[in-house]
């Protein structure tokens, strides 16, 4: 053959007289007895011959019963095609394929498995009371106490979760307030009970239920501390500790005020790497002699239409003036304005929903008022109204919501004294409004959240927020029950056990409001079942608990124990507690 045809016939001169012997001695076979030996010579002339190498294909081509080799990494060697051969090693492949997928099924199913047993033990410990104690002192022989305790946050889980929905078993930290205006963040240890003088940790004892259980048990370790406020300003009493913001000398933000004062300190954490430099001051925000501060939170908003969301930290003060300020900016004051006339505000709480949410409670700031109220108003609405030309020190805003929680009209324990977001209620998203038709169902949904109140005379009530969407595309806000005669449905409305005002409200997740957890003036925890309205267990022997904070859904972490911080374990076995020890200091 010419050059043109070496590609297609070969280069050997033998190769064409093979292929017409290959052919005569198949229509030899077909005229003689001698057929199966003749037929299995002829197919293995042709298998093994070189009459069909391709040496100019660049990428692999596919027929049927075609096994393909390539020689070389970059693909541009020859391709051998055998039609007359076998998928034997096709079928080894996908017999290998196969079984790891099956082993990769089954080991997820061990893990989704393993998952399943783990929550299931937590949620039945949380329900049955079943815990175990441990904690940490910082200069346990001075006379500072723990003033305020607090979870990490994070600005990139604000519309969705809790800390706690996202706190990893392993690094958890939490930051400690203390009464001379000093802030530790300590790194969490399963230590028993971890004592320290000057950062240093000189003495930790731990106790082991079994013998084959011995392990070295992983220390509480001081990462670092810091001077927040002056002594003289009084106790730490609001921290909020956002552990993913990133900034020039680290990662993690942790904004605090302290006793009276109106003044916010913005610290920044050292990183892991340079956790020697210490915590840097970033910002001191407000002033000393303003109104003191009584809620810091965290909020992601759209500034502008262009729908890019900011990271807000929000301040409410007690005479009713609410400041938002640009995490990424400085912490610049964005807008700031007062919210309440002549009424006192006790306690405030930040709900975080998407933006984008159709109803509910899209960023609502709550606010519980010394004459037993809640008032409510929209974020945006609040924005909107601050940046406007309107004279905000003699005109107020509207309230998106007002109604009386606690008190009589008239009479002892009106305030109200604890107020928490309590996550999504019992009104689907795709409910209809009463009296509408199913047409308008798209156009006209109503859904429900959660909002927990408590009171000065150490009640506590559950309330559903009811979010209407308007035929404008408004959002209106309504409580339930809205009488005193009424009740929920499926959820309990009032829980009585605590004899003084009721400090601090919190939930062990954003995805279970099943149960939520109270304390009180009176020393005591109290776990409720939130539908039945009934106490699930109780912690004694506190003083007064001013904070509580959950790490994770197994850990809470309570103050009220002097210059300890106590941290209830409900990831235990199911008789661990049982063979512990009671945690006296």
């Amino acid at each position: 053959s010419d050059e043109s045809d070496e590609s297609i016939c070969g280069r050997s001169g033998i190769v064409f007289p093979i292929f017409i012997m290959s052919v005569s001695f198949v229509t030899f076979v077909r005229s003689t007895s001698s057929a199966p030996i003749f037929a299995i010579f002829a197919v293995s002339m042709a298998t093994t011959s070189r009459a069909f190498v391709h040496h100019g294909l660049s990428r692999p081509h596919a027929s049927n019963n075609l096994l393909l080799s390539k020689g070389g990494p970059a693909n541009d060697g020859p391709v051998f095609y055998d039609d007359f051969g076998e998928s034997e090693l096709n079928s080894k492949s996908e017999r290998e394929d196969r079984m790891l997928q099956l082993q990769m099924d089954k080991a997820a199913t061990k893990v989704k498995e393993g998952e399943i047993a783990y929550e299931s033990k937590i949620a039945r410990n949380w329900r049955r009371g079943n815990w175990s104690v441990r904690g940490f002192a910082l200069d346990y022989a001075s006379q500072i106490n723990v003033s305020a305790v607090a979870a990490p946050t994070s600005a990139a889980y604000t519309d969705a979760t809790m800390a706690q929905d996202r706190a990893l078993p392993d690094g958890r930290t939490v930051a400690v307030g203390r009464t001379d205006g000093s802030v530790f963040v300590v790194k969490v240890g399963d230590e028993y009970l971890t004592n320290f003088v000057e950062n240093k940790r000189v003495e930790a004892e731990y106790f082991q239920y079994e013998e084959e259980d011995l392990r070295a048990p992983q220390p509480f370790e001081v990462l670092c501390d810091f001077q927040a406020s002056e002594p003289s300003l009084g106790s730490i009493n609001k921290i909020l500790y956002i552990d993913d913001l990133e900034s020039d000398s680290g990662n993690g933000v942790v904004c605090t005020s302290a006793g009276i004062s109106g003044q916010i300190s913005v610290w920044s954490l050292p990183s892991t790497e340079n956790i020697e430099d210490g915590a840097k001051q970033v910002a001191t925000i407000g002033q000393v002699d303003s109104k003191q501060i009584i809620s810091l939170a965290l909020v992601t908003v759209s500034l502008n239409d262009d729908g890019v969301p900011k990271d807000l930290l929000v301040s409410v003060s007690c005479d009713g003036k609410i400041s938002f300020f640009d995490i990424g900016g400085n912490f610049d004051e964005i807008a700031s304005c007062k919210c309440v006339e002549d009424d006192k505000i006790i306690c405030a709480d930040v709900s975080t929903s998407n933006d984008g949410e159709r109803g509910g409670d899209c960023n609502i700031i709550y606010l519980g008022t010394s004459s037993g109220n809640v008032v409510g108003f929209q974020i945006k609405s609040l924005l909107k109204f601050a940046t406007s030309d309107v004279d905000s020190v003699f005109t107020f805003p509207t309230a998106d919501m007002k109604f009386r929680a606690h008190g009589a009209d008239t009479g002892k324990g009106d305030a109200v004294t604890a107020i928490k977001c309590g996550g999504i209620g019992t009104i689907p998203a795709t409910a209809n409004l009463q009296g509408r038709s199913n047409s308008d169902a798209t156009t006209s949904s109503v859904t429900s959240k959660i909002l927990f109140t408590g009171g000065e005379d150490g009640s506590i009530k559950q309330w559903e927020i009811l979010g209407k969407e308007t035929s404008n595309g408004d959002l209106r806000l309504e409580h339930w029950p809205r009488m005193k005669t009424q009740r929920m449905k499926r959820r309990a409305h009032m829980f009585l056990g605590h004899s003084g005002k009721v400090t601090c409200i919190s939930q062990q997740s954003y995805f279970d409001n099943s149960k939520f957890i109270s304390s009180g003036e009176d020393g005591t925890v109290f776990v409720w079942n939130a539908a039945k309205g009934e106490e699930l267990f109780r912690m004694d022997g506190f003083c007064n608990i001013s904070s509580l904070a959950c790490l994770g859904r197994e850990v809470l972490v309570t103050d009220g124990m002097d210059g300890h911080v106590c941290l209830h374990d409900f990831g235990v076995e199911e008789d661990a507690a049982s063979r512990g020890y009671e945690l006296e200091w």
